[in-house]
């Protein structure tokens, strides 16, 4: 006969395997939320940091990108417990609602004559159950309801602070479309007309461009009879020979079709699925995968082809930029969290999330850094099509499908992401120049505000291509603000907004462990030290001095703008430099700079030779700041 078990040991043993099942089911949930968080702060902005990291230096870039994710963690934190506190003062209202509406119905019963049951005027509700009818909660913070960062905004700031929260909200996403619309286009007419220069060694005496097998193959390769072999292709280059089409217009040429392509959308209200999120999540994974492997490979068969420096102070505002770029999730906190139903632990996890994240972007730019010799300011361009390092067409189809997919994964992700932004900022310029319940006419509301979204990021797209200052501009200035000022600001406001109304009595359970109110004014006051270092960061060149300890030259010609012509002549002066200081091979690049009047030249293995130029001898004035442009001429030579 069957062993038969007492009833209290069966009931026992359902209850344990339902809250253990319950208590995977959460865990499960915490996880997948947290992983969500962990692919948004991952995404494209990462592509950037290879090149502004090799720049600032791979000491300086390590201290940064530590103490940046440190400062981000600790604004999440901030949010978070503004989220509660939201959520508090919302349910806080909705009670008060309640108890007006339950002495009003109150009122009324006593005031009744029918106590007839079965009418049809019967009361919802009893006196019995308004009586019932609790004070208080038993907790008011719970983070039960989504609210966004702009109904916070409405709850803890003045009308005039809600203002300029949605104007810094919009600037941050017309700077995010417009870095959309240039990485798409230029990776495309990058794909298209790829020249690659094959620089093995700095004694290079031939550099061949490669046409793209998107068109028909030429006999030769084309090479600018007029351009330098080892200086950068300019803007003005002609896509091949006999072509008048040059790269800055075939770059525009793919704007356009960008804008006309994905622009349509903002029109309508456009969702993500289920399934798009999976496979963007898989096509980036799989890209950061594949470059993270290919370049630790490269470093173990080839050596370090790189050679950053420790440290200049030059590369603090680019890295800087997409660090705080990088690292934002800020604004979509509230739709990643309030889902999560085991929320106990949720500091915790963030802190892991965010020491994996570092730990991603140092193993990312590190490898990209000493792995490459040069790297574009869009890391996925340095695995462009090219043939095994050279420019024949002799490359495996595995290889010359990897780099493809790379060149274009920032085309396939972009173009996902841009009209979800696109209707965010439409969006939240309604909420900036519209007036809540007034009505206006359609063509404004339906017409005006998607164009007003699309059209400025494409336009400002058009006049250049660079993503390191569409990035730096952004990240430094909108970003910071959101990541850094606004939170410090909102929880702030809202620890004065729940203790005038809800009291000390009840604790908020997502307090921030930096409570104090030291942290927030550290944060403000970091945000804006950093807002100014990137504003003077040129202007302060004179007086710190530019270049560092490396391999790398840095030459700043003064040239006269005002009326009387140019005092240098850059070209041959520049001659000048290089034959007295045995200089060999140079690699020259230019950029216009704001105004320096002193520049380094430093040469490490030579005996740390520091070569201060300024010619005429200059006195600072207003004046001259104002009169003066300034090139910036990077070299490269060898140091046998």
């Amino acid at each position: 006969m069957a062993e038969e078990y007492p009833a209290e040991a069966i009931l026992y043993v359902q209850a344990l395997l339902i809250s253990g099942f319950i208590h995977f089911w959460r865990t499960t949930l915490m996880a997948t939320g947290l992983v969500y968080v962990f692919n948004l702060i991952v995404g494209t902005g990462a592509l950037t940091l290879p090149s502004v990291f090799n720049q600032a230096g791979w000491a300086l870039g390590v201290s940064l990108i530590m103490v940046l994710a440190v400062i981000s963690f600790i604004t999440v934190t901030f949010v978070i417990e503004s989220m509660a506190a939201a959520n508090a003062i919302v349910q806080w209202k909705r009670l008060q609602q309640m108890k007006r509406v339950s002495h009003i119905i109150q009122a009324a019963l006593q005031a009744s004559e029918s106590q007839d049951e079965d009418s049809e005027d019967t009361p919802l509700f009893s006196p019995e159950l308004l009586e019932k009818f609790p004070s208080t909660p038993h907790r008011y913070y719970l983070i039960q309801e989504r609210i966004e960062m702009g109904q916070m905004a409405t709850l803890f700031f003045s009308r005039f602070g809600c203002s300029l929260f949605f104007l810094c909200f919009a600037v941050y996403l017309y700077g995010d479309l417009t870095i959309y619309s240039a990485a798409v286009s230029k990776s495309l007419y990058k794909i298209c007309f790829a020249y690659h220069c094959d620089v093995p060694t700095l004694h290079v005496t031939t550099c061949r461009y490669q046409r793209s097998p998107f068109f028909p193959p030429l006999n030769s390769t084309y090479h600018p009879s007029d351009l330098p072999c080892n200086s950068t292709v300019p803007e003005n280059a002609f896509c091949w020979e006999g072509s008048r089409l040059t790269r800055l217009d075939a770059y525009r040429i793919f704007l356009a079709v960008f804008l006309c392509t994905l622009g349509p959308f903002v029109f309508f209200n456009v969702q993500k699925t289920k399934y798009l999120q999976m496979l963007t999540t898989l096509m980036r994974w799989l890209a950061f995968s594949i470059m993270i492997v290919y370049a630790a490979r490269k470093l173990i068969y080839d050596g370090p082809q790189g050679h950053p420096p420790a440290a200049s102070l030059s590369g603090v505002p680019g890295l800087f930029g997409a660090c705080v770029y990088s690292f934002m999730c800020h604004h979509s906190l509230p739709a990643l969290v309030s889902p999560i139903a085991d929320k106990t632990r949720l500091s915790r996890f963030l802190a892991l999330d965010y020491v994996l994240i570092a730990a991603f972007y140092l193993l990312l730019a590190l490898t990209g850094a000493f792995a490459f010799q040069h790297l574009d300011d869009l890391y996925t361009l340095d695995f462009g099509p090219r043939a095994n390092g050279d420019c024949g067409t002799g490359a495996a189809w595995p290889v010359m499908a990897m780099e493809y997919f790379l060149a274009l994964f920032p085309v396939f992700t972009l173009s996902t992401s841009f009209p979800i932004i696109a209707i965010t900022l439409r969006n939240n310029l309604k909420s900036l120049f519209l007036t809540e319940g007034r009505h206006y006419h359609w063509c404004i509301r339906k017409m005006a505000f998607p164009l007003l979204a699309v059209i400025p990021p494409v336009l400002i797209a058009t006049t250049t291509e660079n993503l390191e200052i569409l990035v730096r501009v952004t990240g430094s200035y909108a970003g910071a603000s959101i990541q850094y000022i606004i939170p410090a600001l909102l929880v702030y406001y809202a620890r004065q907004k729940t203790l005038q109304v809800i009291g000390m009595g009840v604790k908020n359970e997502f307090a921030s462990p930096f409570h104090s109110c030291g942290w927030v004014w550290f944060v403000i006051l970091w945000a804006i030290a950093c807002s100014i270092l990137v504003t003077i960061q040129k202007q302060m060149l004179w007086f710190l001095g530019y270049g560092h300890a490396c391999d790398l030259v840095t030459v700043v010609y003064y040239i006269d703008s005002y009326e009387g012509g140019h005092t240098w002549r850059p070209a041959t002066d520049f001659k000048t430099f290089l034959s007295q200081r045995q200089i060999r091979s140079p690699l020259f690049f230019m950029e216009v700079a704001h105004t320096c009047v002193r520049v380094a030249a430093c040469r490490e293995n030579t005996g740390h030779v520091c070569v201060c130029l300024c010619h005429p001898p200059l006195s600072i004035s207003p004046n001259f700041l104002a009169n003066r442009s300034v090139f910036t001429a990077r070299l490269e030579f060898d140091t046998q």
